[in-house]
């Protein structure tokens, strides 16, 4: 979800056409890796990180075009192709009413909420130990799902970030990430160099899907997504201080 909008960012771009292939190729492969899946999640947000690419693309048309012919495939796909797992996966995003994932889920950030209420500056620790404890220990009806499980996080990355360092914490990383977007804005969409502006087109869609992500999930609590997500911000952080003055 991070990386996919970057190479397609790259295969829409004037660029060299050994780099256009290696982008193409790079996608595809990223494509059915996203397909493979088989995350609901994923698959919204990713094409919400294609609107927000195609947002004040010259060509957007095209890529409104190719992105138009996928929905409609995965729709003719799930309600006349063949019985299948897939199937069942894109149809129950159309009827999310019955979906007991997003009625746990829905607990889970409700519980979560009223334990950030009570800690509300530090929060309770990082990790999933302090979660895991902090739950189990509540009795009320509310912290009770129907299957009895008991969550490792609140799978919000906001309510997640809240519980472990308060909104002291998650104020902070909001801020972060307006710094990030500024920084985007301001050196790499309008920086004049094809380079530079294909990168940056491709990391605002992929955080912006990437954090769009985070309201019904909690990605950065696997370590190899969270290692990925920093080193993106800190990839645009360096052209920040590559082009400030002095450097």
């Amino acid at each position: 979800l991070l990386l996919l909008p970057i190479s397609l960012a790259f295969l829409l771009f004037p660029a060299p056409s050994g780099l256009k292939v290696l982008a193409g190729a790079v996608s595809l492969a990223f494509s059915a890796a996203m397909l493979l899946t088989f995350s609901r999640t994923a698959w919204i947000c990713l094409l919400f990180a294609f609107v927000i690419l195609s947002a004040g693309w010259p060509g957007r048309w095209r890529l409104w075009s190719a992105v138009l012919l996928a929905v409609f495939l995965v729709v003719l796909g799930a309600a006349a192709g063949p019985r299948s797992y897939f199937r069942e996966r894109v149809r129950s995003v159309l009827d999310v009413s019955r979906d007991v994932n997003l009625m746990k889920r829905r607990i889970y950030w409700e519980g979560t909420v009223r334990l950030i209420a009570r800690r509300p500056i530090l929060g309770y620790g990082t990790g999933y130990r302090p979660f895991m404890a902090v739950w189990e220990a509540q009795e009320e009806p509310v912290f009770l799902t129907p299957t009895g499980e008991k969550p490792i996080h609140s799978h919000n990355l906001y309510l997640a970030l809240g519980f472990a360092s308060g909104l002291a914490g998650l104020f902070a990383f909001l801020a972060v990430l307006w710094r990030l977007f500024a920084v985007l804005r301001r050196r790499l969409l309008w920086s004049g160099d094809w380079f530079f502006c294909a990168l940056g087109h491709g990391l605002l869609a992929g955080f912006a899907g990437f954090l769009a992500g985070g309201l019904i999930d909690h990605p950065l609590f696997t370590v190899r997504l969270a290692f990925l997500f920093w080193f993106l911000v800190g990839l645009a952080g360096s052209r920040e201080a590559s082009a400030s003055p002095g450097e």
